[in-house]
């Protein structure tokens, strides 16, 4: 694609919500500009910012495919229409496929992938999303992934040319302001009283004030579902007890697996802690002593750095994504996807040596403050579109 020319107006299209709260609004966040961002999905979220150039508009659209789409995608064709955008860009598969549907309507048609639904499935479903991803970078002026690994995974799947990747991958970085080693105190928050009882529930959990220097905390930050590995995760910890008694799992994150499943894989046991989704992770990620990612698949793993900016090294799986950010043994542990095995032998370690575990929590506080500022990784984007 041919350099973009200040951008005047840009479309940002995405189903899910949650993926603008998590990921877009931090981007212009703080920051002033002239371009007028048409922030497009299913609810009309309201944003704070130092511009007033943020417009959010709902429309009719949903994750999975449905009789609806068709209207989602008659109202998209309209807004292109009515507004005529420099730029549609869009994230989320359903968000790609209507951009790139539309693609011959005003504005140029760009799609930045953050991860492949279709990386854990087999047979006509497989074959049939990968052809959908397909559609969209044949369609689309240009493609972009959040990492290199995964850049170079959707090239060798695909059979296409290597979808861009902007500084060295991570969609929003890490606030720095927020996401650091220091310990956040209940006395110290400042926000609504359900995050101040959870925060409450962690923390007598824990039992901060007594905790043993002999146990081991590990969390996990994200989704509750199969596809992050959260069963083996689960299960291998399960085990893992049996050898470090003392050791405890948080997991803060939204179930979406089977409610009954989740609670009897976590049943009847008091080292296991489960909290809902919360806004604010950064009071959590300083008091873990490791995170756990055993994920199938992902797009870069945010929680990663996330945890990295805390001084908080990973357990992670070797999948395009995590070994981005991830070198083994030097700033995280890699381990085999669907490993109870080397999980199992990954939890072990780092309850053996602490020493090793500050080692590498410390090596990726130095990469993340090195790579993934969320400054430096907005004005990047900023660049990139021509946003001024």
């Amino acid at each position: 694609m041919k350099k973009i020319p200040k951008t005047k107006k840009i479309f940002i299209l995405a189903n899910s919500d949650l993926f603008f709260k998590q990921h877009i609004y931090c981007i212009f966040d703080k920051y002033i500009y002239s371009t007028k961002i048409y922030l497009i999905s299913s609810k009309n979220n309201s944003f704070n910012s130092n511009s007033k150039n943020i417009k959010n508009i709902p429309i009719l659209i949903s994750r999975f495919p449905s009789s609806k789409d068709i209207f989602s995608i008659m109202s998209y064709i309209i807004l292109r229409l009515k507004i005529r955008p420099d730029i549609s860009l869009s994230f989320t598969p359903k968000g790609g496929l209507i951009n790139a549907i539309t693609y011959l309507f005003p504005g140029k048609t760009v799609h930045y992938f953050t991860g492949q639904r279709w990386a854990t499935f087999k047979g006509l479903r497989l074959f049939l999303f990968k052809f959908l991803d397909l559609i969209i970078i044949k369609l689309a002026d240009k493609i972009y992934a959040d990492s290199f690994s995964q850049s170079n995974f959707l090239s060798k799947t695909l059979k296409v040319k290597k979808p861009s990747v902007i500084h060295y991958g991570s969609l929003s970085g890490v606030d720095f302001n927020l996401f650091n080693p220091n310990l956040t105190m209940l006395s110290d928050l400042k926000i609504d009283q359900i995050e101040k009882k959870r925060f409450q529930v962690f923390t007598d959990f824990i039992n901060f004030k007594k905790r043993s220097k002999n146990n081991t905390l590990f969390g996990y930050v994200g989704r509750i579902n199969k596809d992050k590995g959260v069963d083996l995760m689960i299960k291998t910890f399960k085990k893992h007890l049996e050898k470090f008694p003392l050791d405890r799992l948080v997991m803060i994150g939204p179930i979406e697996i089977s409610k009954n499943y989740f609670s009897e894989l976590i049943a009847n046991n008091n080292s296991i802690l489960h909290l809902d989704f919360t806004f604010h992770p950064n009071y959590y990620y300083p008091y873990f002593n490791i995170l756990l990612l055993p994920s199938l698949r992902e797009g870069f793993g945010s929680v990663l750095i996330e945890a990295g900016a805390c001084g908080v090294p990973a357990i992670s799986t070797k999948i395009p994504g995590p070994i981005d950010f991830i070198t083994h043994m030097k700033n995280g542990i890699l381990i085999k996807k669907n490993s109870r095995s080397e999980l199992e032998s990954a939890l072990e370690l780092a309850s053996k040596d602490k020493n090793l575990i500050k080692k590498l929590g410390l090596n990726a506080y130095k990469k993340v403050k090195e790579k993934y500022s969320r400054e430096i990784i907005s004005k990047k984007f900023f660049e990139e579109f021509n946003i001024i």
